[in-house]
């Protein structure tokens, strides 16, 4: 895991909130603050690769970088002369190549050196015994970056109704929380499924180990179950109208979201499986 994978995905979430919102529906100062946001990340992305690229992925993530600063820039551009349907075009195709980008590498042998998240070497992985692994690290790469991203942008929306409510009704809230709900379920049912049942193959023939189990069970819990519990309980305040109970529930999702997807992409590096 490095730090410009992680402002990435971030910039990937962001992106794909923005063009998953209607543009008529929300606030240019929304719209505008996501790309601040995403423009400010990839900088510190680029500085943390200029000084210390990671073996193996520099390049792929340098690629990664510049499309989705394009994208932004573009985006950001459309947003300042309220091109609404157009940044909303830009915004999708920026998420979409970056999305491209992290997922096709998984699926092709031999495109291996544009992977952007370098995995340990683990000859007896049980990833071995499940080819789809591969590919399915690849989507749960782009579920980070909608859970993250997503997350922070959802958050942000609800925080915009304190000051903005009157320009907004109720349904681009509604859907923004709705997708991150039905991405935590996704990303749950991948992990669950994929990820633990893979590990626990493995840990049959090699023996327990504790701090590994601690971690995955940090996972799960604080990353997946419990913010999919809470982003339930936001969508019902949504429902109400109640947008400050459910921004301030977001809160503390999206912290523990991020928190969660640190660790799992640090358990799909030792372990090759994804978690």
């Amino acid at each position: 895991m490095s730090l410009p994978l992680v402002m990435i995905l971030l910039v990937l979430g962001i992106l794909l909130a923005q063009a998953l919102s209607d543009p008529l529906a929300v606030t240019l100062r929304w719209l505008r603050l996501g790309d601040l946001i995403a423009l400010s990340l990839l900088a510190l992305a680029g500085a943390a690769l200029a000084l210390d690229a990671p073996p193996g992925a520099g390049g792929a993530l340098a690629l990664g970088l510049i499309v989705a600063g394009i994208g932004a820039v573009a985006h950001l551009m459309l947003v300042q002369t309220a091109h609404r349907r157009a940044q909303r075009r830009v915004a999708g195709a920026a998420a979409a190549a970056v999305a491209t980008l992290l997922i096709v590498p998984w699926c092709a042998a031999s495109l291996a050196p544009y992977r952007v998240l370098v995995l340990d070497a683990a000859g007896d992985s049980p990833a071995v015994a499940f080819p789809a692994c591969e590919p399915l690290i690849g989507a749960c790469l782009v579920l980070a970056g909608w859970l993250t991203g997503g997350s922070l942008m959802t958050m942000l929306l609800g925080h915009a109704y304190l000051t903005a409510g009157s320009e907004m009704t109720q349904r681009p809230f509604l859907r923004l929380v709705r997708l991150l709900f039905a991405g935590l379920a996704v990303r749950l049912l991948i992990a669950g499924a994929a990820g633990l049942w893979g590990w626990l193959e493995g840990r049959s023939e090699r023996g327990p180990a504790v701090m590994e189990a601690v971690l995955i069970g940090a996972r799960f819990l604080m990353g997946l179950i419990v913010p999919l519990v809470m982003t339930w309980m936001a969508m019902q305040c949504v429902r109400l109208r109640s947008n400050q109970s459910a921004t301030g529930i977001l809160y503390v999702s999206s912290t523990m979201i991020l928190v969660g997807e640190f660790i799992a992409l640090s358990l799909i590096t030792a372990h090759r499986l994804p978690f």
